[in-house]
C-alpha cells in the first residue's frame, strides 16, 4: 500500500493521504497509528475523530465517505517517524515541491511483530543513551576548571545554561520512555493473544465450576424443600384443622 505525507517541515501542519486503506486490512494497527497521530478512533466503525471526539476539518471525510486525508497538527518529520516506527512503513521516495516536502511511504508487510519489537528496542536504546550522555555531561560541568581567558562569571552562566539544556534533554528522554511504556502496554493488550486466550479459558473454567456449585446447591435446596413440604402435608392432613 502507498501513503503520501505532505507538509512544510517548518510548520506543524501535515497531510497524510491514503492511510485509511489500512483500516479494513489491519484495524488494530490502524488504530495504533492513528492514536499516535493525535486522533481517536471508533473500533466498531473505524471513524477517526479528534481528541475531543468530534470530526473536524483535520479528519473530515470526502464526498464518498472516506477519510482519505488526515491533517494532524504535527511536523511532517514526526509523522514520517511514527509511520516508520509504529506502522512498519519504509520510506520509498522524497520529493521537493515548492516550499513543502512530498514523501511517499509504502509498506508491503505492515508492522510485523519483529519490526515493532525492533523499533521499541531502538527507541529504548536511544532514550537511555540520551539520558546517560546528558547526565555525564552535567557531571563533567561540575568539575572546577583552571583559570582561562573566559571570565569566571561568563563561564558560570554558560555552564548553567548548558546544564539547563541537558536537563531538559533528560526530561524529554524520560517522557519518551514513558510513551514507549504506554505503546508497549497497548501493543500487548492488542496482540497478546495467548494471554487473552488463557484468561478466557481460566474465566470459562471458573464460571463452569461456579455453575456446577450453584446447581448442586439448588438441587440440595430442592430436595430439602420437597422433604419439608411432605412432612408439612403429613402434619396438616393428620391434624384437626384439615
Amino acid at each position: 500500500m502507498l501513503v503520501l505525507i505532505r507538509g512544510d517541515p517548518a510548520f506543524t501542519k501535515t497531510e497524510v493521504i491514503g492511510l485509511d486503506i489500512l483500516a479494513p486490512r489491519h484495524p488494530k494497527l490502524y488504530g495504533l497509528v492513528v492514536s499516535r497521530l493525535g486522533y481517536e478512533i471508533n473500533p466498531t466503525t473505524n471513524v477517526v475523530s479528534n481528541a475531543r471526539g468530534t470530526v473536524d476539518e483535520s479528519c473530515r471525510p470526502d464526498a464518498s465517505g472516506r477519510q482519505i486525508c488526515l491533517k494532524p497538527f504535527m511536523y511532517p518529520t514526526d509523522v514520517v517517524n511514527i509511520l516508520l516506527e509504529t506502522g512498519g512503513f519504509s520510506l520509498n521516495a522524497v520529493t521537493c515541491q515548492g516550499n513543502s516536502i512530498l514523501m511517499a511511504s509504502k509498506s508491503a508487510v505492515p508492522a510485523s511483530k519483529d519490526a515493532l519489537l525492533k523499533s521499541y528496542r531502538k527507541r529504548l536504546r536511544d532514550d537511555i543513551g540520551s539520558m546517560t550522555s546528558n547526565f555525564q555531561e552535567i557531571i563533567r560541568l561540575c568539575k572546577v576548571e583552571e583559570e582561562t581567558q573566559i571570565n569566571r562569571a561568563t563561564q558560570c552562566e554558560e555552564d548553567a545554561f548548558e546544564m539547563q539544556v541537558r536537563a531538559a534533554n533528560m526530561v524529554r528522554a524520560g517522557e519518551s520512555l514513558m510513551k514507549l511504556i504506554s505503546d508497549i502496554k497497548q501493543y500487548l493488550i492488542l496482540n497478546d493473544f495467548p494471554s487473552v486466550n488463557d484468561a478466557i479459558a481460566h474465566n470459562s473454567k471458573m464460571f463452569l465450576n461456579l455453575q456446577e456449585t450453584c446447581d448442586c446447591k439448588l438441587t440440595t435446596l430442592r430436595d430439602d424443600l420437597a422433604t419439608d413440604l411432605y412432612e408439612l402435608e403429613e402434619e396438616y392432613y393428620s391434624s384437626q384443622y384439615k
